[in-house]
């Protein structure tokens, strides 16, 4: 029988064309577009930004953003994410990036400080975002996360197919097995993330028409194990 790692080969390369953790109650937005954000400060803090739907594209265009900036891994940066999913797999692979960089994750978008000597807009700033679907997968990598009440989202994951007309008969055998092996690499993907697996429970409990947004103090049970997460700036 294949091993972990070679069903997640099988999976990346079928389903990520097809799986879905939609945008229920959001705008369908543009997709991401990564760049360096600064606010100006003396410590020359800077941020990438994510703004914008994942993409299949998504993963491969954030890897080469960093190499053409000549990011190292353990560079401090942190991502911030302002999403309302899009396609469930590059959710994860976007995800394990994060991770294997070590940036930190934070919920907002960027938004323009400003410049009231000229009226230009030449530094930015946090402000208030949100992360539904397949970007809470990716939001889960930070080594550090930072996430406003109710920010975070999560519903079930469907096909294309099926957000078309979930009452058409189209169930095979074969999804059984597709759907555990899903479910498999999902939970593998959040222990190693550090998260708990409540997290997959109000997803699975969740439709794909509605989005379940946790409460910080939901945050802090189910994101917030081991101590790797920051909600609001508060140390865990």
């Amino acid at each position: 029988m294949a091993d972990l790692a070679a069903m997640k080969r099988i999976i990346q390369a079928i389903a990520v064309w097809t799986i879905v953790f939609g945008m229920s109650d959001a705008a369908i937005a543009s997709a991401i577009v990564f760049r360096f954000a600064s606010d100006g400060g003396t410590g020359g803090n800077q941020w990438i930004v994510a703004d914008g739907e994942i993409t299949t594209a998504t993963p491969d265009e954030f890897a080469a953003f960093l190499k053409a900036n000549n990011v190292s891994v353990g560079a401090r940066y942190e991502v911030y994410l302002n999403s309302p999913g899009g396609s469930l797999f590059a959710g994860v692979k976007f995800g394990e990036i994060i991770r294997n960089f070590g940036f930190g994750t934070r919920v907002a978008s960027t938004v323009p400080i400003p410049d009231y000597g000229d009226g230009s807009f030449k530094f930015e700033m946090d402000g208030p975002g949100y992360c539904y679907s397949a970007c809470s997968f990716a939001f889960l990598a930070g080594k550090w996360r930072i996430a406003a009440d109710q920010t975070v989202g999560v519903h079930q994951h469907y096909t294309e197919e099926a957000l078309k007309n979930v009452q058409a008969k189209a169930f095979m055998a074969v999804d059984i097995s597709a759907q555990q092996i899903i479910a498999g690499i999902l939970a593998d993907y959040i222990v190693r993330m550090g998260v708990d697996a409540r997290f997959l429970t109000r997803a699975s409990m969740t439709g794909p028409a509605e989005i379940y947004k946790f409460s910080s103090d939901e945050m802090k049970k189910v994101f917030n194990n081991l101590g790797r997460s920051r909600i609001l700036g508060l140390d865990s």
